[in-house]
């Protein structure tokens, strides 16, 4: 795992137009390894948003038909929350303040995150 790359990585995602911050996570524990960006509350935040992503991990057979989940957000009324998987492992998480978001190249920098995961 390249740590410096992986943070500069996360600071051009941060620093997309309408992303406030982004951070990587593992699922299981809420352990948040790498954040980037400026919002005031954003480990609690990440750290919570992993129960998300457990209460689906817990309920997948449910949505099987649908396949696996890809993505998924969370809209707020101050903020979108996102969630991804990130590598076989971590998950992305990102804030964002409005749903105005090039995702093509949201999707482009977290694939290039989780290539370096390995």
């Amino acid at each position: 795992m390249n740590t410096p790359e992986i943070h500069s990585h996360l600071d051009a995602l941060a620093a997309l137009p309408g992303i406030s911050a982004c951070a990587l996570a593992d699922p299981e524990t809420g352990m948040v390894l790498f954040m980037s960006g400026g919002h005031e509350h954003m480990e609690p935040l990440v750290e919570t948003a992993t129960d998300y992503w457990r209460l689906y991990t817990r309920l997948q057979n449910h949505f099987d038909k649908l396949g696996p989940l890809q993505t998924c957000a969370m809209i707020h009324a101050h903020g979108m929350l996102t969630l991804a998987p990130c590598g076989t492992t971590m998950i992305m998480v990102t804030i964002t303040h409005r749903m105005q978001i090039d995702w093509k190249a949201w999707q482009e920098k977290v694939t290039q995150i989780a290539s370096l995961m390995v």
